[in-house]
C-alpha cells in the first residue's frame, strides 16, 4: 500500500500482510508493522490523489504544478564485485 499524510511531501509504502496482523494474537504486530514502512522520499509537491496499475506505477496527481507525477520503484544495480 502506498500512502502520504496530508502536511508532508513524502511517499511511504507498508506491504498489506503487516497491517491486517491482529495485535489480539500477535503482540509484535504493531512493532513489525512500523519496522517495515518504506520512506520512498519525496513526492515532488503536494499530492491530491493517488491511484496505481498492475505495473507497479503509481500516479499522484499534483495540482499545483498542473500534472501527473509517475512513481515506479527501480532498485539500484548491484555494487561490482
Amino acid at each position: 500500500m502506498y500512502y502520504s499524510p496530508l502536511t508532508s511531501d513524502y511517499l511511504y509504502s507498508i506491504e498489506t500482510k503487516y497491517l491486517r496482523a491482529n495485535p489480539s494474537n500477535d503482540t509484535l504486530s504493531a512493532k513489525r508493522a512500523f519496522d517495515n514502512v518504506k520512506n520512498l522520499g519525496q513526492r515532488g509537491g503536494n499530492a491530491n490523489g493517488f491511484s496505481s496499475d498492475s505495473l507497479g506505477n503509481v500516479y499522484m496527481l499534483m495540482p499545483t504544478q498542473n500534472a501527473i507525477y509517475i512513481y515506479k520503484f527501480v532498485p539500484f544495480p548491484p555494487p561490482p564485485k
